[in-house]
């Protein structure tokens, strides 16, 4: 009975278009979630992860990744990742974190991702 009732008031001269099904509702949900996911995205760059969040000022944060459609493993595409943002075992890192006393390496300097690749690297 529901059913025919239904289909009678969807028949009626101006009855109202209400979006229902997951097709229509989809493309507006994907918009808000994209936008509270940038919300959330620059809120924790404020405090947190501040050299990693640098590489993001000027990019367009699409839908997609930046490796996406990229022909290449994924620790590959992992390691390419910790190498920008600096979270890999160098000291400099590991100090950081709290897991060593101190940023210096063994030549007594700082040793950061960047030093460890345009410096020197120690053998």
């Amino acid at each position: 009975m529901a059913d025919l009732l239904a289909n009678r008031g969807r028949l009626l001269p101006n009855s109202p278009n209400i979006k229902g099904g997951p097709q229509e509702l989809w493309p507006e949900y994907k918009k808000i979630i994209k936008r509270k996911w940038m919300e959330e995205f620059w809120n924790l760059a404020k405090t947190k992860g501040k050299v990693y969040f640098e590489y993001f000022k000027f990019l367009n944060l699409g839908t997609e990744g930046w490796f996406h459609g990229m022909d290449r493993p994924r620790w590959l595409i992992t390691t390419l990742n910790c190498l920008r943002s600096g979270h890999c075992s160098v000291p400099a890192h590991l100090h950081k974190i709290g897991i060593t006393d101190s940023p210096l390496c063994s030549c007594g300097e700082v040793r950061d991702i960047q030093i460890f690749f345009y410096v020197r690297i120690i053998y």
